[in-house]
């Protein structure tokens, strides 16, 4: 006959190595902590401060590199030639093209723009 495994068997799995003297408090399900991070991920981006360009009387100024990416992909046509430049020079560098990334900018995106505007 298969051996049954009791309740306690099953909340508290170090019993077999240490007796019954050991005992699991407080133990948060992987999952709950999954959506804890999510939750806090959202948060943090919904709070965040924006971040983008700023339109002065010498043209637009970009906070970053990674604005003035954004801001291409979706305006190739207004791009100047000093912008097409700092973005050649933003898709150079790896480091760069890492954060392109991480920011949620394809580098390949840019460089196809860069060769469409040349």
């Amino acid at each position: 006959a298969p051996a049954l495994i009791s309740q306690h068997e099953t909340l508290n799995p170090l019993a077999d190595l240490y007796g019954d003297n050991v005992e699991i408090l407080n133990v948060t399900p992987v999952r709950a902590i999954e959506e804890q991070a999510h939750d806090m991920v959202l948060n943090t981006q919904e709070n965040a401060p924006q971040i983008g360009m700023k339109a002065t009387s010498g043209g637009l100024y970009f906070d970053d590199d990674i604005s003035l990416a954004r801001w291409a992909l979706e305006n190739p046509q207004e791009l100047t030639d000093g912008q097409i430049t700092v973005l050649r020079s933003l898709v150079n560098r790896k480091a760069n093209r890492d954060l392109l990334e991480l920011s949620g900018v394809n580098p390949d995106d840019i460089r196809n723009l860069i060769r469409a505007v040349a």
